[in-house]
């Protein structure tokens, strides 16, 4: 049995997902807790290198574009949510476990990917 996500728990339920971690984790239930949420304003490179991610400062929310090649297209999340979101669970759920941690486009630009050596 795969641990209960309290992310979606809590989004499901309507309530905060610290609310929802405090009771499972008191009733001994395991859990997977979603990755904690940036909250500076920029481009962000998921860890899979697949998406670059931007929060919006002006509080629309996360947009996010598929890294590849020249492309440049704005991507719809799950669910049928609209190009930007201000839900993290549905951020987590629509990249999955490869993405996180995610970094800021200037760590990324410093950390080599590992294709260099092909």
């Amino acid at each position: 049995m795969s641990d209960l996500d309290a992310g979606v728990l809590a989004e499901k339920l309507g309530i905060g997902p610290e609310r929802v971690e405090k009771t499972l984790s008191e009733m001994g239930v395991p859990y997977s807790a979603p990755p904690a949420e940036p909250t500076e304003s920029g481009l962000y490179v998921t860890a899979d290198r697949e998406w670059l991610l931007w929060l919006h400062s002006d509080g629309t929310g996360w947009g996010r574009t598929e890294i590849k090649g020249v492309s440049n297209n704005r991507t719809s999340w799950t669910d049928g949510a609209l190009w930007l979101t201000t839900g993290w669970t549905l951020v987590v759920r629509t990249l999955g476990n490869r993405a996180f941690p995610l970094m800021t486009l200037e760590e990324a630009l410093r950390v080599p990917s590992g294709d260099e050596d092909k």
